[in-house]
């Protein structure tokens, strides 16, 4: 047998070996784990020991959220960090804590930190994206990713402009809450930038927008009540007696499509002049009576 070629009788008893010092696998797995983010840490801070023990007493309180690793966790806090600045650790602490306590069932930290950094860098500001980072988490759609809220804000943004942070959040809630039956924010957006390039204001474009919203009904677009209305302010010049004309359209055209209806009074309009809209205002409300 390979014993006896070896030299070792059947009947000779096996010398014992030593044993191995007992390491729980458990055990032995964190204590790589804690080595593996502490030295991550660490070098995230250029070396402060006292800002990496601190950065990491937080990380390992939240480590864990969907199955993720200790170091995986450090990772995306070091991410933080290296935009606030290795001298900005309090910064970087606080931008995780915002994340870590708002993160939703389902979403991954990496995510969160991704759409986080890109906030900030719309922003060229971390305690506004913080501000718009809550915001987007406590207004965030059953079934839309933290990835589209942040486009569709970002979309906003870039609209207003980053100067503009405070009536870009409001406009985003608006925006959302003015939604219909099956319309996206995405296609609320486009006709809420229609307005708005066309008036230059902000605050003209939510009345006009906010017009269009109240009247707009069930199975209608709201793109085209908005091309109507843009077809009203063309020819009138005047945002006040497009509204006007708008309104009155809606309420007293009901047997008419909103199309039909404003073709008639435009052309009404056209023929006494936008100078005469009281009187053309008599005349197309005479016709529905």
């Amino acid at each position: 047998t390979h014993l006896e070629e070896a030299g070792i009788s059947k009947k000779t008893p096996l010398s014992p070996q030593p044993e191995s010092p007992a390491i729980p696998p458990s055990k032995g797995k964190t204590l790589l784990e804690k080595e593996e983010a502490m030295n991550l840490l660490l070098d995230a801070e250029k070396g402060d020991a006292q800002g990496a023990g601190a950065d990491f007493s937080l990380v390992a309180k939240s480590a864990g959220h969907g199955g993720e690793t200790l170091r995986e966790a450090a990772e995306q806090f070091a991410r933080l960090l290296e935009v606030e600045g290795c001298s900005q650790t309090t910064k970087a602490q606080e931008d995780y804590a915002l994340i870590d306590g708002t993160l939703k069932p389902g979403q991954k930290r990496a995510e969160a930190v991704t759409q986080f950094l890109r906030l900030a860098d719309a922003e060229n500001d971390t305690s506004q994206a913080r501000g718009d980072f809550a915001l987007l988490q406590r207004n965030l759609p059953s079934g839309t990713t933290l990835t589209r809220a942040t486009s569709q804000f970002l979309s906003l943004l870039n609209c207003e402009g980053a100067e503009n942070t405070v009536d870009v959040q409001a406009d985003f809630r608006t925006i959302q809450q003015s939604l219909k039956e099956g319309e996206t924010w995405e296609a609320a957006f486009e006709q809420f930038r229609r307005l708005y390039d066309m008036e230059l204001n902000r605050s003209f474009a939510l009345e006009d927008f906010a017009v269009i919203s109240e009247t707009l009904k069930k199975g209608e677009s709201r793109k085209m009540a908005t091309d109507q209305f843009i077809r009203l302010y063309d020819a009138e010049q005047s945002r006040r007696d497009a509204i006007s004309d708008y309104r009155l359209i809606r309420r007293v055209a009901g047997q008419d499509s909103l199309e039909e209806g404003t073709t008639r009074f435009l052309k009404l309009l056209n023929k006494a002049g936008s100078d005469n809209t009281a009187a053309v205002q008599g005349s197309f409300n005479l016709l529905y009576q």
